[in-house]
């Protein structure tokens, strides 16, 4: 099912009130979507592989363990009942305030223009770092808790620890947000585009910070936590002006090009020049670092190998594709229903 966003208020939007140029850009974006609503299968990546696999090569890897498209119900129940014992990373500037991750754009109208840069979290800068989860024993999965930590290779990770994702531990590394990349698994993109688009309409109507807490609020909704909902909103609210226009050319259209090159079309290189790289800094968990596909392309060798390893509880035989072998995991070859292009274009992967 489809995650919408926040109920709108009933307006009238008259001439006056379109306070943005984009807004011929949400007309055109839901014509496209009435037209891709019903009927229609989810697209395909690139071919008919699972990645970008080495034009030299012409093979497609296989998708193997360590690779999901999400998790089992008994898993993704259980990491979204985990608590974290400490606390969490922050999105906070070097002296603690509020921030604002893409300080590098100007996004005119944007509430957060002016505030400070967030502060990278700890290690972000090392290329080989990984987060890993160290799991309390617990008589039932509902108490476990766990501790979180970045260390500088997988190879410092104790016995114990299990990695899980690639790069430093950031704002939608909890295990929480594990839960829900595992649940939604590429359904998250329908999420996010509905939460995108409501901001568009939000933000042609209201004051900016009222339209920046409307599309936080919404990104909560989807279930992530606090932190990551929030670097979530600001990556949104950032791509949806500096993209729209671009993208507004290109609903209806694939993501990606023939195969085996596979090349972004210009709206997804739009979103991805603007955020992607501070986004994946200041998340530490995004898809790929976390051993997940997407349904934009991404090159083979850019989407870690994780072995999620949770509490004995929720242990069961990975099949060959990775997925628990209890039915509940969605295979990389499934097909899905598309919403329409809406706003996962402007967004960074999941982007990411």
């Amino acid at each position: 099912s489809i995650i919408r966003g926040p109920k709108l208020r009933d307006t009238t939007l008259t001439q006056g009130t379109m306070k943005h140029e984009g807004f011929l850009a949400l007309i055109i974006l839901i014509l496209g979507i009435s037209k891709r609503c019903f009927g229609e299968d989810f697209q395909k990546r690139c071919g008919d592989c699972w990645c970008i696999s080495d034009p030299s090569t012409d093979t497609c890897p296989e998708f193997s363990p360590g690779h999901y498209d999400s998790f089992s119900d008994p898993a993704q129940k259980a990491y979204a009942s985990f608590k974290l014992k400490g606390e969490a990373p922050e999105l906070k500037a070097e002296d603690g305030t509020e921030c604002y991750p893409f300080t590098h754009l100007e996004v005119e109208g944007h509430y957060a223009a002016g505030l400070p840069q967030c502060k990278a979290p700890e290690m972000s800068d090392v290329d080989s770092a990984v987060c890993a989860f160290y799991y309390h024993e617990a008589d039932f999965c509902e108490d476990v808790e766990y501790e979180m930590k970045t260390y500088q290779s997988k190879d410092d990770v104790p016995d114990g620890w299990v990695v899980t994702h690639t790069g430093a531990c950031g704002a939608c590394s909890s295990a929480a947000d594990l839960a829900v990349m595992g649940n939604k698994g590429l359904q998250l993109n329908k999420a996010s585009e509905s939460c995108g688009t409501t901001y568009f309409l939000l933000m042609t109507t209201k004051d900016p910070k009222e339209a920046f807490d409307g599309l936080w609020e919404c990104m909560k909704e989807v279930g992530y936590t606090e932190t990551c909902s929030l670097l979530w909103a600001h990556s949104i609210s950032t791509t949806v002006p500096l993209c729209s226009g671009t993208c507004a050319t290109l609903v209806g259209k694939p993501y990606t090009g023939d195969a085996p090159a596979c090349e972004q079309n210009d709206c997804i290189k739009c979103s991805e020049d603007k955020t992607s790289e501070k986004f994946t800094i200041h998340a530490g968990r995004v898809a790929s670092s976390s051993g997940f596909t997407q349904p934009i392309a991404r090159p083979c060798e850019d989407i870690a190998s994780i072995s999620h390893e949770p509490p004995a509880c929720v242990q069961k035989e990975p099949d060959a594709r990775g997925n628990d072998t209890d039915g509940g995991g969605d295979s990389a070859g499934r097909k899905h229903k598309s919403f329409g292009m809406a706003f996962l274009i402007l967004l960074s992967a999941f982007f990411l």
